[in-house]
């Protein structure tokens, strides 16, 4: 029999951001998790300058400490980065330097091996940052609408790496550099970071990202495997296993399975069209979800699972609940503006979030669970456009209760707020609502 799955849903749980910069707007939004400690987890969450046109402007992240889910009381909130002006190196014009959303990876306080024994590295981690320069007018003002009216030549790209550590009291930030796309790993270029954080391997961390090999054309670039060492005293990126037919594709996640195995999956983008030419039902990978499995640890990988024109062009991710129910996260596929609101591209239609379980077989998606209807929670959007909740990722954590609640995390917004300059809604913000499972937990850690 297949395991179900339902929802438990909470108040947002983090809204605008106290230390703002008078006269702007800022709040939380998209964030990754990570156990930090044998009773608390840290939300790695960036945040979102509001009430501007430019779009996905983001202008830095904190570390948020929590040990429960019903009730949102932060431990301690961390500054981890925030924007600032600077200079494109080129053509010395004056920059926003935007910091994008973290994502790395955390060894527990107190995390043993499978065999027991103490985990040499724990109480340290690492994230990366994406860090993209727009161009600013005179008054500090981002000089463009999109990313897309920079041409590529003319973009300034950088990855900021931190390094981490923990002692249950006292969370710093040991040191923090910034990287260019091709010094993050000799041989290849780094184009963008993961959608969820990396898991355990013995005494690694593995995870996703997106790039190509030096020399190739940027055209090449696509999801992958990464494996981070411990080597001098800070975790670097040691290795990168593209992930085949995942060309074009971006924000991978990935989970490990109840047998060892690895599942990984994507969000395809308008340039996944690999074998378009000889092919033209591979053309749409934007409303599809894939899923391959590694049984040898990343070094190959096998397409498991296909399922054509079920999600909206938005982000998608791959989860495992507590007791090991292996899940899709995303927004359902919407091909009409069934609200009326002149919005009808794939890409917009997020105003409803929901899971897919995968079948034991991992082969087929199983009926949806519903995560998240805007209209339902939150009413009419006040500026008349659409609800929108994305970037789900999903964590089994350790409590202060000293239990284990697997949660999903995701982001709400009005789609004006994307689109134009509307200010946040009331509802606009970070969630943190907990997916129930039927059977055993499996814990994520040995503590």
């Amino acid at each position: 029999m297949e395991k179900t799955l339902t929802i438990t849903r909470y108040p947002r749980a983090l809204g605008e951001v106290s230390s703002q910069v008078a006269g702007q707007q800022w709040v939380y939004q998209l964030t990754r998790a990570f156990q930090l400690s044998p009773t608390e987890f840290g939300l790695l969450v960036n945040i979102r300058l509001c009430a501007i046109r430019p779009v996905d402007i983001e202008t830095g992240n904190d570390l948020v400490i929590l040990d429960r889910l019903d009730q949102v009381e932060p431990k301690a909130t961390i500054p981890l980065n925030r924007g600032e002006f600077g200079i494109h190196p080129r053509t010395v014009q004056r920059l926003l330097l935007s910091r994008y959303p973290l994502a790395g990876g955390f060894i527990p306080v107190g995390a043993c091996r499978a065999d027991g024994s103490p985990h040499p590295h724990a109480g340290t981690g690492f994230a990366v940052s994406h860090v993209l320069g727009y161009p600013v007018d005179d008054a500090g003002n981002v000089a463009v609408y999109g990313l897309w009216e920079i041409p590529e030549a003319d973009r300034h790209v950088m990855f900021e790496l931190q390094q981490y550590r923990y002692d249950g009291a006292t969370f710093t930030v040991e040191h923090s550099e910034m990287l260019n796309p091709e010094a993050v790993l000799p041989g290849w270029v780094f184009t963008s970071s993961p959608l969820s954080n990396s898991i355990a391997d013995g005494d690694d961390l593995i995870g996703g990202f997106v790039g190509y090999r030096v020399g190739s054309a940027a055209a090449t670039a696509g999801s992958g495997m990464t494996r981070w060492k411990w080597r001098d005293g800070r975790w670097r990126l040691m290795e990168f296993t593209p992930v085949p037919e995942a060309e074009g594709a971006f924000e991978p996640s990935m989970v490990r399975d109840g047998d060892n195995s690895l599942l990984f999956a994507v969000r395809g983008s308008s340039r996944s069209v690999l074998g378009e030419k000889e092919d033209p039902q591979k053309k749409s990978y934007l409303n599809d979800v894939r899923v391959w499995r590694s049984i040898d640890c990343g070094a190959t990988w096998t397409l498991v699972l296909h399922a054509p024109m079920v999600r909206a062009a938005s982000p998608v991710s791959i989860n495992k609940a507590a007791d090991g129910t292996i899940y899709v996260a995303g927004n359902p596929h919407c091909a009409t503006d069934h609200r009326g609101k002149g919005i009808s591209i794939s890409i917009a239609m997020r105003e409803i979030l929901q899971l897919w379980p995968l079948s034991q077989e991992r082969n087929r998606l199983l009926g949806p669970v519903l995560v998240c209807d805007g209209n339902r929670e939150f009413g009419s959007p006040p500026f008349d456009s659409i609800w929108w909740e994305d970037h789900p990722v999903g964590l089994t954590v350790r409590l202060g209760d000293g239990q284990w609640h697997h949660m999903l995390t995701f982001r709400v917004l009005e789609q004006s707020e994307c689109a134009s300059d509307s200010p946040a809604t009331p509802f606009t913000g970070t969630y943190l609502y907990e997916v129930l499972s039927t059977g055993p937990v499996k814990p994520e850690w040995v503590f």
